[in-house]
């Protein structure tokens, strides 16, 4: 039988890249969640730097497609990740949750990156799946017959209108209270 994990990672080279667009598609994700142990997670990196607003919102489409609960968070500058899970239920607890603070080696490290608390996770996060959907909803997911939905022209540089949107943090805390996922996943803390 294929081995499953709790936890899958990727930081592709970027969608641009020649080939790399298969690692981008609905099928791909779907394989992807397959391997995923049931409860288990998926993150993905999605680099928006060189990619157009209509290409961003067709590879998130993809990644909700095979992930029903997807989510999108914020990374560093114009890097973002998508998290879905398979089947995962919650909540996790307090003691749980906050176990890398009391790492020492590890707590170091978040704080480094600027995590002293594990609540500022939540400043992270952008929108979850019913947010992602409606964001996404003129847009064509990328499967493996349709790689060229990847060369959509590039829009306003960067995309910035669509990161500006998602950088709201007023709005993105609202939609972190709203969080049905959230309120499921996370402690109530």
């Amino acid at each position: 039988g294929s081995a499953s994990y709790d936890l899958i990672t990727a930081e592709p080279p970027p969608p641009i890249m020649a080939g790399v667009v298969h690692l981008y598609t609905s099928e791909y994700f779907q394989l992807m969640r397959t391997r995923l142990a049931v409860g288990g997670i998926a993150t993905y990196w999605l680099p928006v730097i060189n990619i157009s607003e209509a290409t961003t919102k067709s590879l998130i489409a993809s990644f909700c497609a095979a992930f029903p609960d997807c989510s999108l968070w914020n990374g560093a500058g114009r890097n973002l990740m998508l998290m879905g899970t398979r089947d995962a239920r919650g909540p996790v607890d307090d003691l749980r949750f906050s176990q890398q603070w009391r790492t020492p080696a590890v707590r170091a490290e978040l704080v480094e990156l600027g995590f002293e608390l594990p609540a500022q996770l939540g400043a992270l996060f952008i929108g979850d799946a019913p947010y992602l959907r409606a964001l996404t909803s003129d847009a064509l997911p990328l499967t493996d017959d349709q790689p060229a939905r990847m060369q959509q022209p590039l829009n306003a540089p960067n995309g910035d209108a669509l990161l500006t949107t998602w950088c709201d943090a007023a709005a993105a805390r609202e939609r972190f209270r709203d969080s049905a996922m959230i309120a499921a996943l996370l402690p109530a803390s």
